[in-house]
């Protein structure tokens, strides 16, 4: 506690003046204190009598319990010795003070003590009085001001150096700041200077100092470990005091100290970025706790305050660098981010193109490239493509120049060209680079001027197409998979096992790696407490949008979005800014999932006029392609399964079912079918098939006639090989048609009873069976009885187990022939178009029964035959299965009935011929041809070429590898090729 008592307002001092008499001094004012004195403003009458103002400094130590009578002061007899040195002290430092005054450059830095005079016990040292203030009491400096002081007073220090002193007490109360002027200041209190080299003088053990502005050498009393950076530390203290308001704690004299520039007194928004950055720098180097880490002397510190001060003004234009910030992980981009850097500091093109789909992250990637080497960037400019380069520029919040604004009557592009130029001269010779984000332009003319400019520009965007002639990133998925596992245990909080991991591969595997969707999974797993097997399971029953209710947060475009996974993807790819047109693409295209659609055969289908959307689609990453093949993204795809459906993209899609209905139906149609290859028939099947799979759970089209004519076509014309999807479908369809339909209902009922029948499906065979007999029994039509018994006779030729030799004397026999008999019957008297076909069927197979049965009734089995001819030769082609069967009958009429070998062979080779000219579906093939020859040729014994036929077979259905169908029918074929080796007669 300072207990002092100062002089008051009007005490005069009288002092003896050499040679003049006395001298006079009047107190106005106590201006400050020191630990040894007391400072006053005083004045005293000229001999011209005109009053002259004076600053006085009385030797009056606090720690000595000095006090005060009157004007005189009394010293303990215990301090008079401490008192005596320390007027000694003063009055050396008056000495030293009058002598550094005369220095060169030292007359304007230092203050004009004029006189020392003892009385009232003590010493009074007196000083020419200039207008200004201590830096201690100015209260409406700028930081500009506050950096041209701190220079000043470093260059006042740095001239006491080179006089070969250290000053050793630089604080605001020591510096005197001259009215209407911050470029020049004047230092006193010299109690604490000392020589550089301290063998000139006896310097004391210890040097006064004030505690925050100075170093440890000195606080610790160090004295031999004082020099020029110990000074060097005081100018930064200063500067951190007149900034923050307070000096600097230990913390802000680590070596790797951060410095919060936000609480400082001056408006931190108001400065640029590369301000802060000079201060760190400067902080760094001068209050360090290890002198040998700050600068050595005053003439790097002059330096950096001229660096600092340019920033400092607030009429010296910036650019204001974007605030960037990036998740606190970035996993397995090591190579790409080595990419960047070489980029950086080898490239020679100034701008440089990061590309891929949404939400792979191409921003996160630079972020923290951008983050780890900030320190090898002056300015860097974050920016969102805003529709054009010049709007993107011209959004003062996004490039913001500390000095420029638009001028109302400023055209846009008059303010585009005039900022650029400004932009350019601030980024002349520093380190600037420029991000554009979310790029979604063409290369133009405001691109080019952009690109004309001395900085490096980085673009992120979904288009690759734009990139080409510069350098180029295509980010895709991660590569190892460890790294998604650890992907994955970092965003749901929780480590991943041996069995997680499978189920983790299955989720990387039906998103493709998406980087964004897989942290948006793992966050809802910890948001909704879901394990990886039940979050793999959910989607796999659902899709990635709907996996849980609950909200997940996210940061994305500097932005913290907290939502669901449904709204989150949804913003990430939002379809507002595509026309009507690409929307009915892009859903339609949704419907077909990988392996997608052929190119060509999209444009026909979706009717387009070009692909140039499609195109465009593709380089914007919206649509992926394979070779000549359009698929989406799962992501993409899930996305745009979770929107409704317009009435515009409704129509389309009951166009395109349209379209694929005519087409199969064309493929039945021998005659349409000219010119056309087999493989655009599979093509419209596979695409019937995934169009059906995507609309049976879409309200709008499960219901539709396009639908159930589409599925109708599809499970007629596709392989039998696809047998669960014709029963899933064909059973789905007969739940549509309710009661109508009853000939379409046949058809399926038909369809779906054979192949029961082949997977031994007795229940399957008895529902449809019984769904045939209803509509027969409700129909009242000879057509669905004669489908009926036709089916029924399926049943009894299945029991039979070819025991075709047995006759009449079978039971079964018996049923299957009458059942025959009764499906002609009335399939004669039908006039349904599609009787006669059945018919043919039917009166074939009644003529094979026979043939097989040994019946002698030869007259009875030509007719049959010959009517089946006469049918089938008016329509080959619509008839060809029919046809085919005929020659088999016939061989076997040759075998069995009459037998004549050579006969037999040529009805053989005719059947071969005719399916050659007419394909059959493969498994017909081998049912009505490879079978059936194999065992006419054992009825001959020819068991060699019997087995080459079953060899031909098998051969078929190994090339159909993993086909469950073809499966069953290869067994068979080694079954019968057993059966066939046993007969060979011994040679």
């Amino acid at each position: 506690m300072d207990n002092r008592i100062p002089l008051k307002c009007g005490d005069r001092l009288v002092f003896s003046d050499t040679g003049c008499g006395e001298k006079v001094f009047t107190i106005q004012k106590e201006i400050g204190r020191g630990a040894a004195c007391i400072v006053y403003d005083a004045f005293y009458m000229n001999h011209m009598g005109s009053k002259k103002n004076v600053r006085i400094k009385e030797c009056y130590p606090l720690k000595l319990s000095v006090t005060r009578h009157g004007q005189c002061l009394d010293v303990p007899d215990n301090a008079v010795e401490d008192f005596a040195r320390c007027k000694e002290k003063m009055a050396r430092a008056f000495q030293v003070n009058n002598s550094l005054f005369s220095v060169m450059g030292l007359t304007n830095a230092v203050t004009n003590t004029l006189d020392i005079y003892e009385g009232n016990h003590t010493i009074y040292i007196v000083s020419a009085y200039l207008s200004g203030k201590t830096l201690s009491e100015e209260t409406d400096l700028s930081l500009s001001d506050v950096v041209s002081i701190v220079k000043a007073t470093a260059k006042a220090i740095q001239r006491i150096h080179d006089s070969g002193y250290l000053y050793l007490d630089i604080k605001p109360e020591n510096i005197w700041v001259l009215e209407g002027t911050t470029q020049l200041v004047q230092l006193f209190d010299f109690d604490s200077l000392v020589p550089i080299a301290p063998d000139s003088w006896d310097v004391p053990e210890s040097i006064p100092y004030t505690k925050g502005f100075a170093p440890p050498e000195q606080t610790r009393g160090r004295v031999s470990a004082l020099g020029k950076y110990t000074d060097v530390f005081g100018i930064g203290a200063l500067m951190y005091d007149q900034i923050f308001g307070n000096t600097p704690g230990a913390a802000a004299c680590s070596p790797d100290a951060v410095y919060d520039f936000d609480p400082m007194i001056f408006d931190g928004k108001a400065y640029s970025d590369q301000l802060f950055l000079l201060l760190t720098e400067f902080f760094h180097h001068t209050l360090a706790a290890y002198y040998g880490d700050r600068y050595p002397d005053m003439g790097l510190v002059i330096e950096m305050l001229e660096k600092i001060q340019k920033h400092a003004c607030l009429l010296t234009p910036y650019v204001r660098s974007s605030q960037i910030s990036a998740s606190g992980c970035l996993i397995g981009r090591d190579s790409e981010l080595t990419r960047i850097r070489q980029w950086f500091l080898e490239g020679q093109t100034n701008c440089f193109f990061l590309t891929g789909m949404g939400g792979i992250g191409k921003s996160e990637l630079i972020r923290h490239y951008l983050i780890r080497y900030k320190k090898d960037f002056d300015t860097i400019l974050y920016l969102y493509y805003e529709g054009s380069i010049m709007e993107t520029i011209t959004n003062d919040h996004q490039v913001w120049i500390n000095t420029m604004e638009k001028n109302p009557a400023e055209s846009m592009e008059d303010y585009y060209l005039r900022k650029l130029e400004a932009m350019k001269q601030l980024a002349d010779e520093s380190r600037f680079v420029l991000v554009i984000d979310n790029f979604q332009g063409e290369l133009s003319k405001d691109f080019e001027r952009l690109m004309d400019g001395p900085w490096k520009v980085v673009i992120l965007t979904r288009s690759e197409s734009v990139a080409r002639g510069y350098a180029h990133l295509v980010l895709g998925p991660l590569k190892n998979h460890d790294d998604f596992y650890r992907f994955l245990e970092i965003y749901s909080q929780r480590p991943l096992n041996a069995l997680d991991k499978i189920y983790a591969d299955q989720l990387i595997g039906r998103v493709r790696g998406h980087t964004l969707t897989l942290e948006l999974i793992a966050k809802q797993m910890a948001a909704s407490f879901l394990t990886l097997e039940s979050a793999e399971r959910r989607i796999n029953q659902g899709s990635i949008t709907h996996l849980a209710p609950e909200k997940v947060r996210i940061h994305k475009d500097q932005k913290t979005e907290n939502e669901t996974i449904r709204q989150i993807i949804r913003m990430i790819f939002t379809t507002e800014h595509f026309s009507d047109t690409v929307n009915i693409q892009l859903k339609l295209l949704s419907l077909f999932p990988a392996p997608g659609i052929f190119a060509g055969t999209c444009q026909r289908l979706f009717d387009l006029d070009s692909l140039d959307d499609i195109n465009d689609l593709i380089d914007t990453g919206w649509v992926q392609s394979q070779g000549s093949r359009l698929f989406l993204h799962p992501v993409i795809k899930d996305m745009l399964d979770s929107q409704p459906w317009d009435t515009k993209q409704q129509q389309a899609v009951w166009k395109v079912m349209t379209y694929l209905q005519v087409a199969l139906k064309r493929t039945q149609d021998p005659h349409a079918r000219e010119g056309r290859s087999v493989i655009d028939r599979d093509e419209i099947l596979l695409l019937s098939e995934n169009l059906l799979r995507s609309c049976k759970n879409i309200s709008v089209f499960n219901t539709s006639v396009p639908y159930q004519k589409l599925i109708y076509r599809t499970i007629s014309c596709i392989s039998r090989s696809k047998e669960d999807f014709i029963l899933e479908y064909g059973s789905h369809l007969l739940d549509l048609l309710g009661s109508t339909h009853g000939d379409i209902q046949a058809d399926v009922c038909d369809l779906l009873v054979f192949l029961c029948l082949g997977k031994k499906d007795a229940k399957g065979v008895k529902k449809y069976l019984s769904r045939a007999y209803a509509l027969a029994k409700n129909g009242h039509s000879h057509y669905l009885w004669g489908r009926y018994y036709d089916m029924l006779g399926n049943v009894y030729d299945e029991r039979l187990k070819g025991r075709y030799d047995e006759g009449m004397d079978n039971d079964i026999y018996k049923h299957l022939f009458h059942t025959q008999k009764k499906a002609i019957t009335h399939l004669e008297k039908s006039s349904h178009p599609n009787s006669r076909d059945v018919l043919a069927r039917n009166l074939l197979s009644q003529a094979i029964l026979l043939i097989r049965g040994g019946s002698s009734d030869k007259a009875l089995i030509r007719q049959l035959l010959t009517r089946v001819q006469s049918i089938g030769e008016k329509d080959e082609g619509h008839f060809r299965e029919i046809m085919i069967c005929g020659f088999m009958a016939r061989a076997w009429y040759f075998t069995y009935i009459a037998p004549d070998f050579h006969r037999t062979v040529k009805n053989l080779g005719q059947a071969e011929q005719f399916a050659s000219k007419y394909p059959l579906d493969t498994l017909d093939f081998i049912d009505n041809v490879v079978i059936p020859s194999a065992n006419i040729l054992t009825e001959w014994d020819d068991c060699d070429e019997a087995a080459q036929w079953l060899a031909r077979g098998i051969l078929i259905c190994k090339s159909k590898n993993g086909i469950r169908l073809f499966m069953r029918k290869e067994k068979e074929l080694y079954q019968y090729l057993e059966d066939v080796f046993p007969f060979r007669p011994a040679s």
